[in-house]
C-alpha cells in the first residue's frame, strides 16, 4: 500500500494533472451552476436543512412553479462532480505533501476528499430517492441527508485550505532558502 500510494501521491502532485482536473472541476462547476441558478437559495437550502418541513416545503414549491425539472436535470453533472474534486483535492494534498517533503507523515491526507465525495453521492441518492416518493421524506433520513451534506462540505474546505496551507508555507520556505541563498 506504501509504494502505491507513493506513487498516486507522485502522479497527482504533477502540474499538468492538477490543471486538467482544475479544469474540468471549473466547466462542471460552471455547468452545474447554470443549471440551478432558477432555484436561487433554496438549492442550498435543500442541501443544508435538518428539517423535514423545509425539505418537504422547498420540493412542494419546486413543483408547483414547475423548478423540480430543474433540479433534477443537475443531477447529470452533479453525479460525476464528486469524483473531480475528490480527485482535485487529493491532487492539491498531493502537491502540498510534495512540497512540504512531509510524505510519510500525511500520506493518508490525500484519501481524505474521497470521503467528501462519497457524502456527496449519498447525499444525491437520498435527494432523489426521496423526491420519486415524498411521502418518504421523514425527520431521520433529512437529517443523515443533511448531516451527509454538511460534513461534505466541511471535509471538501478543510482539505482545501490544508493544501493551500502545506503549499504555501513550502513555498515560503523555498522563497526564503532561495533569498539566504542568494545574500551568502
Amino acid at each position: 500500500m506504501s509504494d502505491r500510494l507513493k506513487s498516486y501521491i507522485s502522479i497527482m502532485s504533477m502540474t499538468r494533472v492538477i490543471a486538467v482536473l482544475a479544469g474540468l472541476y471549473l466547466v462542471n462547476q460552471l455547468i452545474i451552476i447554470t443549471i440551478v441558478s432558477p432555484l436561487g437559495h433554496d438549492m442550498l437550502g435543500l442541501q443544508t436543512t435538518l428539517s423535514q418541513e423545509t425539505f418537504r416545503s422547498i420540493l412542494q414549491s419546486w413543483e408547483r412553479s414547475g423548478l423540480m425539472a430543474v433540479y433534477l436535470r443537475h443531477f447529470y453533472p452533479d453525479f460525476p462532480h464528486p469524483v473531480i474534486y475528490s480527485l482535485l483535492l487529493s491532487a492539491l494534498l498531493s502537491r502540498g505533501i510534495v512540497m512540504t517533503g512531509n510524505g510519510r507523515g500525511l500520506r493518508y491526507l490525500v484519501l481524505l476528499p474521497f470521503a467528501a465525495g462519497l457524502l456527496d453521492i449519498i447525499e444525491n441518492f437520498i435527494h432523489l430517492y426521496l423526491i420519486a416518493d415524498p411521502a418518504r421524506i421523514g425527520r431521520g433520513i433529512v437529517i443523515f441527508s443533511g448531516i451527509c451534506t454538511n460534513a461534505k462540505w466541511t471535509l471538501g474546505f478543510g482539505c482545501l485550505i490544508i493544501a493551500l496551507v502545506m503549499i504555501l508555507r513550502a513555498y515560503l520556505k523555498q522563497r526564503g532558502a532561495d533569498a539566504a541563498g542568494g545574500k551568502a
